[in-house]
Parts: C-alpha cells; sequence; structure tokens
C-alpha cells in the first residue's frame, strides 16, 4: 500500500532510541523527509546517520530538550527555514520515573507534566502554522495504555499524560475543517530501553528477577509477548498517511490485547 509520504516532512521527538527511533526509521522508509531530536546529540546523531543511510531520505539532527522553550524555538525555526513546511508531527518524551503516591512529590508532578503533557502543547503550537500553509497536517502523539488503564508504581505516567488525550480529541474538534488530524497511540509492552529499566525497578522493589516480572506481564497479554518497536511505527505511519483521512480524534492502543476494556 502507498501510504502517499513521498516529499513529506516529519518532525519525530524523543527519535534518537526507542518508539521514537522506530517511527522515525519507519516514516523515512514510506518517504517522508525527517527531522529528529533527543538530548543526547552523538546517540541523536548516529541514529540520524543510520535511518539516512537505510533509506536515502532527508533526515536532520536537531539536539535539543523539549521542555526548554529555547530549544524548541531554535528546532522549530530551522524546520521552517530549512524546508518552509512540516506534514507530520510525532510527539514524544522519555516517562517520568516510576513511584507510587506516597512516594511522589508534587514537585515531581509538575517536572512530568512538563515532560510529558507541556511539551506536547508546545510541540503542536510551533507545528500547526507551517501545516496551516498547505492545508494538510497530521498530529500523532505517542503515550501510553496508562491513559486508558492506569498501571501500578507508574503515576507520575498515568497523570501527565492522560491530559494529552483530552488535549488531541478537542484537537480533532477544531482541526478537522482545516484538513489536519489529531491521534494517539497508547503503547503497551515494547522492548525497548525504557521497559527494561522498569523492569528493573520493579524487581528491585519487589524482590523478584527482571525475567519473573516480564513473564508475568507478557502472561497478561492475549498475544503472550512484548511488542517489537517497529509494530508500533507501522501504526504511526499509517495515522501519518493519506490513507488514515478519515481517522481522527482516536486514542489507538497498540499493545496486544493487554487494556481489557471496551
Amino acid at each position: 500500500m502507498d501510504f502517499g509520504l513521498q516529499g513529506k516532512c516529519a518532525f519525530v521527538a524523543g527519535a534518537s532510541r526507542g518508539l521514537g527511533y522506530a517511527a522515525a526509521l519507519q516514516l523515512a522508509r514510506e518517504g517522508a523527509n525527517v527531522a529528529m531530536c533527543a538530548r543526547t546529540e552523538s546517540t541523536l546523531h548516529d541514529a540520524a546517520a543510520r535511518i539516512r543511510k537505510e533509506t536515502g531520505q532527508e533526515v536532520v539532527a536537531y539536539p535539543g530538550d523539549v521542555t526548554l522553550t529555547a530549544d524548541l524555538d531554535a528546532i522549530f525555526n530551522s524546520i521552517e527555514d530549512d524546508w518552509h513546511r512540516l506534514d507530520i508531527l510525532v510527539t514524544n518524551a522519555g516517562g517520568p520515573p516510576a513511584g507510587t503516591p506516597d512516594e511522589i512529590t508534587p514537585e515531581q508532578y509538575r517536572e512530568a507534566v512538563d515532560l510529558n503533557l507541556q511539551s506536547t502543547v508546545e510541540m503542536t503550537y510551533r507545528s500547526l502554522p507551517l501545516m496551516r500553509k498547505h492545508g494538510w497536517g497530521r498530529l500523532i502523539a505517542i503515550t501510553s495504555l496508562s491513559v486508558k488503564q492506569p498501571v501500578d508504581n507508574l503515576v507520575l505516567s498515568n497523570v501527565s499524560r492522560a491530559g494529552i488525550v483530552t488535549f488531541f480529541k478537542t484537537l480533532a474538534n477544531t482541526l478537522g475543517p482545516e484538513g489536519i488530524t489529531a491521534n494517539v497511540v497508547c503503547p503497551g509492552h515494547f522492548k525497548t530501553q525504557r521497559s527494561i529499566e522498569l523492569l528493573e525497578s520493579w524487581a528491585q522493589s519487589s524482590g523478584r528477577t527482571q525475567d519473573e516480572i516480564e513473564n508475568q506481564r507478557a502472561a497478561d497479554i492475549p498475544l503472550k509477548r512484548y511488542g517489537q518497536p517497529e509494530e508500533l511505527a507501522n501504526v504511526i505511519a499509517f495515522l501519518a498517511s493519506e490513507r488514515a483521512s478519515y481517522v481522527t480524534g482516536t486514542a489507538l492502543q497498540v499493545d496486544g490485547g493487554l487494556i481489557k476494556g471496551i
């Protein structure tokens, strides 16, 4: 299937590894030019070079922190100067620390909201003028299954990501007439560095091994396994495509069937 992404320009945040990297790679494979950002410059440039080599697409690395206004201003000004357009935005940020409500301070909630919700708002507002120039756009937010089914010991993620869903639903209601869609993907358990870090945290707090916890969590998934990052990236590429022209305002779980709600 031709996704119609040849010549489109995409920006993917948190793209040096994990789900963000997989999304950037798949969009480039489909013919989009890709701008990537992450905080660690060396890792980001290495990631961009790998995608550029595999796909032959224009891939630009912008080191920066999505919680810093100055960094976002510099990134989006560069995109406008270099490409004069932006068709696809994929927001993404690292997860906040694990912990229960008793273990988390009010200040940590503020930091988590800045990392997840506020960064998504900031990136979206900077993208919209570029999308409106061409009357076409795809806003896609990577969140977590926690927005539909809160996860024990991840109260910061549960709280800070849930607002992204209502923000994007509101955007879908207002931007539809302008040819801009807004959708959220809610990944479950994927084999990423982040998931390994969480397994380590849970293992330390429970006294069990990482393998024991992973096997237990996989047992709750109807497909009986963790997902691979490219499986989420395939969904993102579809939502970014011409083929998803009538899909907006959704919060799509990509979790192997883990969320039990209808």
